[in-house]
């Protein structure tokens, strides 16, 4: 696939028109998925099931929901359009960055289900709405590293000035307990007694998606988001890029093979899932349609490699 096809997915903000792309996947069998777009200032959106909208529907044998309608005039919902094999899209949506969207999606038994994104890259509520993410939302000062001109950087194929994989020595570290504040913006103090130290040569994050509290990020149930908790997407930039500003690269760590217990919505948003594990729900990648949840994965990796700098 083509970058244009990764980066499609999901609420893609467009600032020099101020509109919004939104694309999902979702049953293939849909009747019809549509977004619900409300003001990021407009109270009362915080629980994903709140403000139920309105249905209209044709009655008697041939029951069918035609339409759906907010429930006042705070909100907008937007039909997308069925592109095939569960794939849904509505372009140039009035959406700007931080206001707050969800899928309403109406089965082949005409159920409505209300969910949050799965690619969500700003989730302050696991159970909420999802927010419109903007990407241009920090600039990055070690441009020197992002360019391979730092040679304390590592790369897997060394040339000229930067370090092989020999060099790599790692400290893993857990945010939320790497101090006593547990944040981005609190981990730069230990970045610097690492860094200080003289011993590693690169860090690795524990997983720091979206989870229902601070602890091991295990459990995370929104693959794109960072959690607002340890201080969002902005804070966990700045903290990537400071690290790189003292020397040490930076690794992430993801969880790829499981969700967690709490605020998943997957089985009511697509054939995401393959029953449940030891730690929560399996993810699909071998049943059937399983092809754009392979991909959700993929671009799940991608997002995090190339939206945060990290080195691995």
């Amino acid at each position: 696939r083509n970058w244009s096809e990764h980066v499609s997915w999901g609420a893609n903000y467009m600032k020099e028109t101020g509109k919004t792309n939104f694309k999902m996947f979702s049953f293939p069998d849909a009747k019809g998925v549509f977004v619900e777009v409300a003001d990021k200032a407009v109270a009362g959106v915080s629980n994903i099931r709140e403000r139920i909208v309105q249905v209209l529907a044709t009655m008697g044998t041939a029951f069918s929901i035609k339409e759906i309608i907010a429930k006042d005039g705070e909100s907008k919902v937007y039909p997308m359009e069925n592109k095939g094999d569960g794939v849904f899209q509505a372009d140039n949506v009035d959406a700007k960055a931080d206001d707050k969207y969800r899928f309403v999606i109406v089965d082949k038994d005409n159920n409505i289900n209300i969910v949050k994104d799965p690619y969500a890259k700003k989730q302050e509520n696991i159970n909420g709405w999802s927010s419109v993410y903007d990407s241009n939302n920090y600039e990055w000062k070690n441009t020197a590293w992002l360019e391979g001109k730092d040679s304390r950087r590592i790369v897997r194929k060394p040339n000229e000035p930067l370090r092989g994989l020999d060099k790599l020595i790692i400290d893993e570290v857990n945010i939320p307990t790497l101090t006593q504040e547990g944040t981005f913006e609190a981990a730069k103090k230990r970045i610097d007694v690492i860094a200080n130290r003289g011993v590693a040569t690169a860090i690795e994050l524990m997983p720091v998606e979206n989870t229902f509290s601070k602890q091991w990020g295990y459990d995370g149930v929104d693959k794109f988001a960072v959690n607002e908790k340890l201080g969002g997407a902005v804070q966990l930039k700045e903290l990537i890029d400071y690290a790189h500003g003292k020397g040490l690269n930076v690794i992430m760590d993801m969880v790829p093979n499981h969700m967690g217990p709490d605020g998943d919505y997957l089985k009511q948003t697509g054939p995401y899932e393959a029953g449940d594990g030891q730690f929560g729900a399996k993810l699909n990648y071998e049943g059937q349609d399983n092809r754009y949840v392979r991909d959700w994965m993929t671009n799940a990796a991608l997002w995090w490699a190339n939206e945060f700098k990290v080195d691995g």
